[in-house]
């Protein structure tokens, strides 16, 4: 095989090897620093978030606490298992700790999750968006 017959091959490598990096390079990194998501009542007493949007990645530890200290109970609900990026969908607690599903993220694409965050019967719907 000549030289000149090489260079298809190569080339092909090279540009297959290039798009796999630049997709791994994008790819979303976990914050093992990330903060807590903050829940408390408002002076109306709705449950208040902050923040109230989040973007995380698979494999990531998203954890809610109450803020203040007076802790109160409150729960994290999502419609169904299916419709959590969790392996659960109700957690209760002063604090609640979930870690984003393999298969959270649908199509390859950032898939947003809606919540409600419950406190004292009052609901506020807030969002989770998981990054690919």
């Amino acid at each position: 095989m000549s030289r000149n017959q090489y260079f298809p091959v190569a080339m092909s490598c090279c540009v297959a090897l290039s798009l796999a990096l630049a997709a791994s390079a994008g790819a979303c990194e976990p914050d093992p620093a990330r903060p807590p998501i903050k829940v408390s009542v408002g002076t109306d007493g709705r449950p208040e978030v902050a923040p109230d949007g989040v973007s995380a990645c698979v494999g990531e530890t998203i954890r809610w606490i109450f803020k203040g200290s007076a802790a109160r109970e409150f729960a994290v609900v999502f419609t169904s298992e299916e419709d959590s990026p969790f392996d659960w969908h109700r957690q209760t607690g002063a604090t609640v700790t979930g870690t984003v599903r393999r298969d959270a993220v649908k199509d390859n694409r950032a898939t947003e999750y809606k919540y409600s965050v419950e406190v004292d019967g009052k609901v506020l719907d807030p969002k989770i968006i998981i990054e690919p």
